[in-house]
C-alpha cells in the first residue's frame, strides 16, 4: 500500500507541477524550454536547493506553492529512503550475508589445503585436505 500512496502523490504532484507552469505561462506543453524550465522548478523545489530562478509570480500560485512544497519535499525525501532502504535490504539480506560466510570460510580451509605454498590448490593437495578433513 505503501508504493501505492507514493504512487499517488507522485502523480498529484506532477500534475500541481505543470498546472503551476500552465498557470504561470512557461509554456510546459508547447516548448521544449517550458517542459525543461517546469522540471528544473519541480526538482528544485523538491529537492530544497531553492535557487529562487523560477518562482511563480501570481499569489494565487504562491499560496497553492505553500502546500505544494512540503508534499513535494516530503514525497521526494521519502522516494529516495525508499531507495536507499531497497538497495541496503538487497545488499545485506540474510541469505547474501550467509553466503558470504560461506564463500569466507570456504576460502579460509583451500589456503590451509595448499601445502606448498603456491596459492593455488592442485589436484593431489585437494585430496591430501579432504582426507586429512573426514
Amino acid at each position: 500500500w505503501w508504493r501505492s500512496l507514493m504512487t499517488t502523490a507522485g502523480t498529484v504532484l506532477a500534475i500541481l507541477t505543470f498546472m503551476i507552469a500552465y498557470v504561470e505561462d512557461w509554456k510546459p506543453f508547447t516548448t521544449t524550454k517550458g517542459f525543461v524550465q517546469t522540471l528544473y522548478f519541480a526538482f528544485v523545489t523538491g529537492t530544497t536547493l531553492g535557487y529562487g530562478d523560477v518562482t511563480p509570480k501570481t499569489w494565487q500560485m504562491k499560496l497553492l506553492c505553500v502546500f505544494y512544497i512540503p508534499a513535494l519535499v516530503i514525497t521526494c525525501a521519502v522516494l529516495v529512503l525508499d531507495t536507499l532502504t531497497d538497495w541496503f535490504t538487497a545488499r545485506f539480506d540474510k541469505d547474501s550475508i550467509i553466503e558470504n560466510w560461506i564463500k569466507t570460510h570456504a576460502f579460509r580451509r583451500l589456503k590451509k589445503v595448499d601445502f606448498n605454498n603456491d596459492e593455488r590448490v592442485e589436484y593431489h593437495e585437494f585430496l591430501l585436505g579432504m582426507v586429512n578433513y573426514f
